[in-house]
């Protein structure tokens, strides 16, 4: 008798866990934002892409917020590169060249709770 053949099946890229594999415990997920990847735009400013979901965004996600981040409520002020890779800060409105004293203190924060 002819065997039917079958599509070969799926594999995980090489050094990948496969889900549900060897030792995986039931219903184990992967690593919390493992779905996000940080990237650098032209200007040096990171964004996120999220590979399920296929999007891309500015904002950090929720999950790769360190517990700092989470907890404090986000501050106005960020620090973006220039193209020669001076930093400047800019809450949406006004663009300064020296870190204003709120980023500075909400970096303190973020740090000590971490």
């Amino acid at each position: 008798g002819a065997q039917a053949t079958t599509m070969p099946q799926a594999h995980a890229m090489p050094g990948a866990p496969a889900a549900g594999g060897p030792g995986a415990a039931p219903g184990a997920v992967a690593s919390p934002g493992a779905e996000w990847t940080e990237y650098k735009d032209n200007s040096g400013r990171a964004y996120y892409h999220n590979r399920l979901t296929n999007t891309t965004t500015y904002e950090k996600p929720e999950v790769l917020k360190s517990l700092g981040e989470r907890t404090l409520p986000p501050c106005k002020w960020k620090e973006y590169p220039t193209p020669d890779g001076k930093k400047y800060y800019s809450d949406g409105v006004n663009s300064v060249w020296t870190e204003p004293a709120e980023l500075t203190a909400y970096k303190a924060q973020v740090a000590a709770m971490e």
